[in-house]
């Protein structure tokens, strides 16, 4: 409909656009790392809400506006950040509704 071509990628690979995509990716891949790490220390040892998991997901929801960025930006395909922005935004509503639904709190009791 949008005539979009769709990146064929190898599975569980992703390629940077530019060399500074990449760092910043890295950026956020390893402050998620760190913040996975400190919020499940925080809420399983000394007892915070378990709203302090919200956190991670949201750094993680990060990713999908920085790809959209540099696609847009940098890509050779300037309408694939189109699909990555659909992509987040549907990830973001499955997040909330298995959040809404309790899903994450009773893995954890």
């Amino acid at each position: 409909m949008l005539n979009i071509e769709k990146e064929k990628t190898p599975f569980f690979s992703y390629n940077h656009i530019n060399d500074l995509h990449k760092k910043i990716d890295w950026g956020i891949r390893i402050t998620t790392l760190i913040t996975i790490v400190v919020t499940n220390i925080m809420v399983g040892i000394q007892n915070y809400p378990i709203n302090f998991l919200l956190l991670p997901i949201i750094i993680i929801g990060l990713d999908y506006p920085v790809r959209a960025f540099f696609e847009r930006n940098y890509s050779q395909n300037t309408k694939q950040y189109i699909l990555t922005l659909t992509e987040g935004i549907l990830m973001l509503i499955a997040k909330a509704i298995l959040f809404k639904a309790n899903f994450f709190i009773s893995i954890l009791d």
